[in-house]
């Protein structure tokens, strides 16, 4: 039998990409066993990773030890590893990544111990770095190797994260964005015609529905990894700021990590529409797109796609800068993406 450790923290993801890369190796899992604390309990981090993992009750015990003692975390850790079920035959793989520092050295000579007492039990334990690019085995023989990319799809991702998703499916075919996005060049980016085009409910779903099949034929994604409109709401109901109310317009994965990118579609203000809305729209936009990655993890990507007849002034874009810089966010427009037709040069994904 093979049963995989993770220690439970915040951050869901490790733990996810080394089940990933064990199932990627065909590696049959029977059983799961989630080590938290008081802390982990407290704000339900197993059930992000019991949801991300697609594990129903029965599949995971959930053991809880000391985060904070080492010698607590032991005596804890022995207790569980006393009972009947653990001295069967099988092989331990355990995930160092997560919890506390001391629950991980907890971890590692509790079941380094038991490994060697228990002649039917094998341990492997590993320790994984944020991002998943390396795997590194630290018992019974230390030893790295690269790992290829593991290909999350947005419900395992949010999942990790402690959010449910709705995503929506696109509306417009490919060819019918086409049109639209020739329509939008020749108004000079005035939306009217668009709009009408499009026939949808939002005044702005087109320009949505035009960075879609841009990023989707581009990078040749999968349904899994791409939504135009995702709903997402926490596992356990608690609103943290993010998600009340909110979509997400465009978010997808590649090289397993995150990117966001909120769309505008705009007029020109003033009498005659031909002032730039910075302060009215644009600005307050970007401070929305930063917003809207907040608890999805230290690698999201947030992008601001504005569609508007009007171009930035000097002064404009000098903002524009700043606040891009200030809140880890790039703006594009419409005309850059016209006169390159290449998402991947605005974007630019390693």
């Amino acid at each position: 039998m093979n049963t995989v450790v993770l220690l439970l923290s915040k951050q869901a993801l490790p733990n996810l990409s080394f089940v990933k890369l064990l199932k990627a190796q065909n590696s049959p899992i029977q059983r799961y066993i989630l080590i938290g604390s008081d802390f982990t309990e407290k704000n339900k981090f197993h059930l992000h990773l019991i949801e991300a993992l697609g594990l129903k009750e029965g599949e995971y015990e959930l053991w809880k030890i000391d985060a904070e003692s080492y010698v607590q975390a032991k005596k804890d850790l022995a207790q569980q590893l006393a009972q009947a079920q653990h001295q069967a035959a099988q092989k331990f793989w355990l995930h160092l990544t997560g919890g506390t520092k001391m629950m991980a050295m907890a971890a590692q000579d509790s079941f380094k111990k038991h490994s060697k007492t228990t002649k039917s039990v094998q341990l492997g334990s590993y320790y994984m770095p944020f991002g998943g690019k390396v795997l590194h085995k630290i018992y019974p023989q230390a030893k790295s190797k690269k790992i290829a990319q593991l290909d999350f799809t947005l419900k395992e991702y949010f999942g990790a994260y402690g959010y449910k998703i709705k995503p929506q499916a696109p509306k417009l075919s490919p060819t019918q964005v086409e049109e639209i996005w020739t329509q939008l060049q020749t108004d000079n980016f005035d939306k009217s015609q668009a709009i009408k085009m499009a026939k949808l409910p939002k005044s702005g779903d087109f320009w949505e529905e035009i960075i879609y099949n841009f990023v989707k034929q581009k990078y040749q994604l999968e349904e899994q990894q791409i939504a135009c409109g995702l709903e997402f709401k926490p596992l356990d109901g608690k609103k943290r700021g993010n998600e009340d109310g909110n979509e997400l317009d465009i978010v997808f994965l590649k090289n397993d990590q995150l990117y966001i990118i909120e769309c505008k579609a705009l007029n020109g203000e003033g009498e005659e529409q031909k002032k730039f809305p910075g302060k009215t729209m644009v600005y307050p936009a970007i401070y929305k797109a930063a917003a809207l990655s907040q608890n999805l993890g230290l690698n999201a990507n947030n992008f601001l796609a504005v569609a508007c007849p009007i171009s930035p002034t000097a002064s404009s874009k000098k903002r524009i800068n700043v606040l891009d810089k200030e809140q880890n966010v790039q703006t594009f427009f419409a005309q850059e993406l016209a006169e390159t037709m290449d998402i991947d040069s605005i974007l630019k994904i390693k």
